[in-house]
């Protein structure tokens, strides 16, 4: 997978490429963590599938 980390503030917390696919690969779940607009912290668990290139395909339920 190409990507560019150029833009990352904190970069002694970037995980290396081989440590992140192992994620990928054998993990079934993520947190998607984001911020409200007031200021708050939340997450949302979901499901998600890689196809082991470039994509990743998310699915959450309500």
């Amino acid at each position: 997978m190409i990507f560019n980390n150029d833009g990352v503030r904190r970069r002694d917390r970037l995980m290396e490429e081989n440590r992140a696919v192992e994620l990928l690969q054998n993990s079934e779940y993520g947190i998607l963590s984001m911020i409200d607009d007031k200021g708050l912290p939340y997450g949302i668990p979901l499901n998600y599938v890689w196809d082991g290139d470039s994509s990743i395909y998310i699915h959450c339920a309500p």
